[in-house]
């Protein structure tokens, strides 16, 4: 027979045994199979020898996977018995370790749930990737400016001119406060107008009744359920009446399942929108200049955006030839994060949760390099005896990883057990149940490979890299101190700390200086209650009512709260108007009193008279309005808007009816006698007397039952209504300033380990000059000095980076504090405290300690 020397195995296969047999038999056996293969296919053909030499590939599968996974998991567990064995002997440093990568990690998983749930918002709805909002360009003058209203008229428009558009549904902007009754039970409640569409184009699904019953019928209600529990208890709501304002009655037409928690549009009973020609003035939905509404609609799949906003850049145009307004379309699933400015929110606290953990990673780096000195024998003589240094890198992430997982428990429990707080601190009903989730479960386990191979990776790297001869020699390997790139990350870590701090303080002064800024009037002691049914044909009789009592200072009527003036309108013109310049002017309603209730000053002109003597063309306007009309003497001159002539009686100074972070804008008041202007008056302001607060406010609601008995007393005050605008800020002001503060606490665990290890490691130095005569201060500050520096550098390197973070945060504030040099100082001697703090106790001890005992450490 004679043999082909040419015939060789299948490359694939040959490489296959390769990795079943073992490596010191690897040569031998490899050799026999292409013997034998050889041989074979030269006596019975090369498919015969391909199929025995595939035969004993398979057949060494099994038992070389038996032997990996018995050896590996022999090593493994090997893995495992040196990391607790390590925690076992070294306990403080392990706890020091594990709580500090647990307290990384739980408020990694903390933070990984409010940013799903942020992220989350609107996303519930079913035909969310085809929703739509319009949005208007508006130009005023030189100034343009997009928001989120939008004409009546055009959403109807747009779903009976565009293939495009399958449905609209328009929504008033804000909703209004109604008294509703029930079988004599009163209840006041918001209501939200909305178009019926609007349960076609959202997901809101009824639990009761039918979405066809809304249509056709202005006078009727849909519910959510707890709202129908409210109202009718056990009983089945659905065709029920119920009285509004003891005016109009209205039937429950349908019962829909509560909104959930994340979504920005939000309410509990609605009516339709169609109400609005009843309020206001027939024909009032279908108007094309009254911003006051939203619209929502349902596009075809696939829309482009861009060109279709192309499309309809002109449609208001070609029904309102004066029109400043120009419409766009906006995805109505990117509208909480990208146009109400969440997604920059989420941002700062991903990178809040990033840095915390990253900063407990360095505590778990530095105490492992500090202490390679104990671990040099032991990866001297695995080395010695055969391991690879990727064998003693893989032991080392494998022990990082056991005190992750570890860390992962503990902070898993810290979760469900501070889950309340945390959302009691956030003002979300956050669920222990979402943890199962499955992108949040995706989260976790990556939140924990990556911190077990973030916190190894320096270790792994730095230990395995001792040289087996110099450490089995008994002396040191000169890498094993690791100080240059120790200091380096515990400056690292301080870095993060301060800008945290001052970050924190910054935001913390900027929500201070907003709440506790002069407005331009005076809010304290300030109570307000709705002018309701018989009371608006009354009011010069409740003012004397009211007055008449030593606990009121004065009473005023206005068509606004000074928190929520929405009635704006432009085309204003005078004498030697810019046509550059047609300013959003804001307007609303007061009276005679108003100046005097308020504690604001004119600063030039009149008030308003008494009704006997007041001109119904008289109006006043702010300072800023007379500094934008760029007149000498504002006084006396004219202000037209169509037909519409006002003659200026007065200015008054500045006053903010917005938030502070906006700037001021113009504004008229003017006063109807009657109390009957296009826009009602609606509120009733009592400035009470320092005093008796509590009599002054029995007087008043005494009065205002007396002027009203079918109506419940309601009433409150106006700080309080400034305090909410800003609760949501100062919620967030919480949340970041919990997480610095355990970002702090994570960095001084690791100081503390460090200085507790440094303290060890210099015992029979401080002995030997405690018996030379070193003094406990003297050693003190020995031992202290070091971190001094390491803290120093890192306020150095921080500030620069605080700054110019802070100053792009700032800038979105027209109203903002200033970054002074002494911020950045005391936040710089506050981390030194607290590093002093953190530091001196274990210096203190070493220092106090006997030196005899010191002495006998070795």
């Amino acid at each position: 027979m004679k043999i082909d020397k040419g015939i060789r195995p299948p490359r694939f296969v040959e490489l296959l045994l390769r990795r079943l047999v073992r490596e010191e038999e690897e040569y031998e056996k490899l050799g026999d199979f292409e013997e034998a293969f050889i041989s074979m296919a030269g006596e019975y053909g090369r498919a015969r020898a391909l199929g025995w030499y595939w035969g004993q590939a398979l057949r060494m599968f099994p038992l070389a996977l038996k032997n990996y996974c018995y050896w590996r998991t022999a090593v493994l567990k090997n893995y495992f018995k040196i990391a607790f064995r390590n925690i076992q002997r070294h306990k403080g440093y392990a706890l020091i370790n594990i709580a500090g990568l647990a307290l990384g990690m739980a408020c990694c998983v903390f933070i990984l749930l409010w940013v799903r749930d942020e992220m989350s918002v609107n996303l519930f709805h079913e035909k969310i990737d085809d929703l739509y909002i319009i949005r208007t360009i508006q130009h005023y003058g030189s100034e343009t400016a997009v928001g989120s209203g939008s004409v009546p008229a055009l959403g109807p428009a747009l779903r009976e001119e565009y293939p495009e558009i399958l449905n609209a549904a328009r929504m008033s902007n804000g909703q209004g406060e109604y008294l509703l009754e029930y079988e004599g039970r009163p209840f006041r409640r918001n209501i939200q107008l909305a178009d019926p569409e609007l349960f076609q184009v959202l997901t809101l699904p009824l639990v009761k009744g039918r979405v066809e019953d809304l249509f056709g019928d202005p006078h009727v209600m849909v519910l959510s359920e707890s709202a129908a529990r409210t109202i009718f208890g056990e009983e089945d709501p659905i065709g029920r009446v119920v009285t509004m304002d003891k005016q109009r009655e209205f039937r429950v037409a349908g019962v829909m399942r509560d909104i959930p928690h994340n979504s920005s549009i939000r309410f509990h009973i609605w009516a339709p929108l169609e109400l609005t020609n009843e309020f206001y003035r027939p024909n009032y939905t279908q108007t094309w200049y009254n911003m006051g509404f939203r619209t929502y609609l349902e596009a075809a799949p696939g829309l482009d955006v861009a060109a279709f906003n192309e499309k309809i850049f002109n449609r208001i145009r070609e029904s309102d030839a004066e029109t400043i307004l120009e419409p766009m379309i906006f995805p109505f699933g990117r509208l909480y994060l990208d146009i109400y400015g969440r997604l920059q929110t989420v941002r700062v606290f991903s990178i809040i949760a990033l840095v915390i953990l990253i900063i407990a990673c360095i505590n778990f780096m530095n105490l492992s390099t500090a202490r390679s000195a104990h671990r040099a024998r032991e990866v001297g003589l695995r080395k010695v005896v055969g391991a690879q240094r990727y064998q003693v890198m893989r032991q080392f992430f494998g022990e990082a990883m056991v005190f992750t997982l570890l860390a992962l428990v503990m902070a898993l429990g810290a979760v469900v057990l501070l889950l309340p707080a945390f959302n009691a601190l956030t003002g979300k009903p956050l669920r222990i149940d979402s943890l199962w989730n499955g992108p949040v479960l995706l989260g976790i386990l990556g939140v924990t490979l990556g911190t077990g191979f973030l916190a190894g990776s320096y270790p792994a790297l730095f230990l395995s890299a001792f040289r087996p001869a110099s450490v089995l020699q008994g002396g040191r390997s000169r890498r094993t101190g690791g100080g240059l790139f120790r200091k380096a990350l515990v400056v690292l870590q301080f870095s993060a700390s301060v800008v945290l701090i001052i970050s924190t303080v910054v935001i913390l002064r900027q929500v201070q200086y907003m709440k506790g800024k002069d407005l331009g009037f005076d809010r304290e002691h300030l109570l307000y209650v709705r002018l309701e049914d018989q009371m608006r044909g009354q009011v010069d009789a409740i003012k004397h009512e009211l007055t008449g009592n030593p606990g009121v200072g004065s009473v005023s009527v206005t068509s606004h709260s000074p928190t929520g003036v929405y009635n704006n309108g432009q085309d204003w013109d005078w004498e030697g108007r810019d046509p550059n310049v047609n300013p959003l002017v804001t307007y609303f309603g007061v009276d005679p009193d108003f100046l005097e209730t308020f504690k604001m000053e004119l600063a030039a002109g009149e008030s308003f008279r008494p009704a006997t003597s007041h001109r119904m063309d008289s109006v006043i306007i702010n300072q800023r309005f007379a500094d934008i009309m760029g007149m000498p003497d504002v006084i006396g001159a004219r202000l037209s808007q169509g037909d519409r002539v006002l003659r200026i009686i007065g200015v008054v100074k500045d006053f903010h009816f917005t938030p502070v972070n906006r700037d001021i804008g113009p504004v008229i008041m003017y006063f109807d006698p009657t109390y009957k202007s296009m826009q009602r008056y609606r509120y009733l302001f009592i400035r009470l007397n320092p005093g008796d607060i509590s009599a002054a406010i029995a007087h008043v609601e005494k009065t205002v039952k007396s002027f009203n008995p079918g109506f419940p007393y309601e009433y409150r005050f106006l700080d309080d209504d400034y305090d909410r605008l800003y609760r949501g800020v100062e919620r967030e002001m919480a949340i970041v300033r919990t997480f610095t503060f355990l970002a702090v606490l994570v960095s001084c665990l690791g100081l503390f380990g460090l200085a507790a290890y440094t303290a060890e490691q210099r015992t029979k130095e401080i002995g030997v000059r405690k018996i030379l005569g070193s003094s406990t201060l003297g050693i003190l500050l020995l031992l202290s000095r070091q971190y001094f520096a390491w803290i120093g550098i890192a306020n150095l390197v921080a500030w620069p980076t605080a700054y110019f973070l802070m100053r792009g945060w700032l800038q979105d504030f027209a109203n903002r504090i200033p970054l002074s040099w002494a911020l950045f100082l005391l936040s710089g001697l506050l981390t030194l405290f607290v590093a002093q703090l953190t530091v001196g106790f274990q210096s203190l001890k070493a220092a106090r300690s006997n030196p005899v005992d010191s002495l006998r450490y070795e």
